[in-house]
């Protein structure tokens, strides 16, 4: 099922935009985080307020807003599905559009290095491997050089990248449409193994879980389409084990959120969309606990220096506050349309979370306050990519932003 997204002309941006997102909190020992127009509740409840401006900060400057977008393109289908990628040096971006363009832009002026026009529909994610910008062009996995663009090698890989890749040294994991993953050695150029499952008939949310490599066991955590969390060996892709979170029988049995290692690495939390989050053995995938009640859980990520937070994204429009021991939710955050992307930990417990409908937000992430909210004017529907002090990301309505953090 493909989110649909909405399409708006006018002025794409704008700092402190408080139209479309509300928070609500939980429990006592928040009180007086936010100013008072902002509502305690129940888990429950479905009570939320708008904060108000003199209580949010400025965070993050904009440096460019570039128009990128194909506009008879946008008619039909409003939605950008490529993240940047900010290069290692921190001093380039790779901005890959839904049209089939591909730039290389300086982070200090935004000037374009280097385009190229011929590379079809691009994956969700990029990496660098050496000299090389490694990233999905059609059902390929292709180089391209940084300095230049030029490609150097193509691999078929069989699908388009769904997902966040994951690299353990020169290996990449690749989550790859529909519902499969391929391990590409980057430095030999080639395919190490594959796993592909069928792809379930009835509806599926669109996106894909982003791999967990275990590096301590060796073995990587793989999220399907048909509710199951798969454990194989980093090495050979050989399965380990294979645990069942998703209720078949129904709708939407997805794991679209990427497996988080908790408790110093000795448990996995993952969910099923309609299964609810879990807590797993990483050993055997034995259930450790189960959280029915926390469905629509559309992307995870562990936070804080003590680790004790997960932070989680959710279908029905709301961003949550998770204690990692046990599930419980020490806040909520609602968006007031549109489902978020995937969180992203910027560090100093801060987290960052758009919607495909408005926002952006920048969250306190031990209590959910709201730091920064930024209208990039027609949403996102793949995370900003952070670098610090560098999150760019690409807006629905086709608009390349690049900020840069307030220190």
């Amino acid at each position: 099922m493909t989110r649909r997204q909405k399409f708006r002309l006018g002025a794409p941006f704008a700092f402190f935009s408080l139209r479309v997102l509300g928070v609500r909190l939980m429990g006592a020992g928040l009180v007086g985080l936010l100013c008072s127009n902002v509502a305690l509740a129940s888990e429950s409840s479905t009570l939320w307020r708008q904060p108000k401006p003199e209580d949010l900060e400025a965070v993050f400057r904009i440096r460019a807003q570039v128009d990128l977008s194909n506009f008879e393109l946008l008619k039909i289908n409003a939605e950008e599905w490529s993240a940047p990628y900010i290069g290692i040096g921190n001093t380039v971006v790779y901005v890959a559009t839904s049209s089939g363009r591909l730039q290389a832009r300086s982070l200090s002026d935004n000037r374009v290095l280097w385009e190229r026009r011929d590379l079809g529909t691009m994956g969700v994610s990029m990496t660098e491997e050496d000299d090389l910008l490694v990233l999905g062009s059609g059902t390929d996995l292709v180089s391209v050089e940084l300095a230049s663009g030029r490609e150097r090698w193509r691999v078929p890989i069989g699908g388009r990248i769904g997902g966040r890749l994951a690299r353990e040294g020169s290996l990449a994991i690749l989550p790859v449409r529909p519902n499969g993953f391929v391990a590409v050695d980057l430095a030999q150029a080639s395919v190490r193994w594959r796993i592909k499952r069928p792809t379930p008939s009835s509806m599926t949310v669109r996106g894909q879980a982003s791999p967990t490599i275990d590096a301590e066991r060796g073995q990587v955590y793989l999220g399907f389409s048909d509710g199951a969390l798969v454990a194989v060996s980093l090495e050979s892709g050989t399965k380990v084990w294979e645990a069942a979170l998703g209720r078949t029988q129904d709708f939407f049995a997805d794991v679209d959120a990427q497996p988080v290692l908790v408790d110093g690495g000795t448990a996995v939390l993952a969910a099923s969309y309609n299964g609810g989050l879990f807590k797993l053995s990483p050993e055997d995938g034995a259930v450790v606990w189960r959280r029915e009640d926390l469905k629509r859980i559309t992307g995870l990520v562990h936070i804080g220096s003590d680790r004790t937070i997960v932070v989680g994204a959710m279908g029905d429009g709301q961003v949550v506050g998770l204690r990692a021991d046990d599930g419980r939710v020490g806040w909520r955050y609602r968006l007031a349309e549109g489902s978020p992307t995937e969180p992203v930990d910027l560090g100093d417990d801060r987290v960052a979370v758009g919607a495909s409908f408005g926002s952006l937000a920048i969250l306190r992430g031990k209590t959910g306050r709201p730091l920064e909210v930024i209208l990039p004017g027609s949403g996102l529907s793949v995370a900003p990519t952070w670098r610090a002090p560098n999150l760019t990301f690409m807006s629905n309505g086709g608009y390349f932003f690049s900020l840069r953090e307030i220190r």
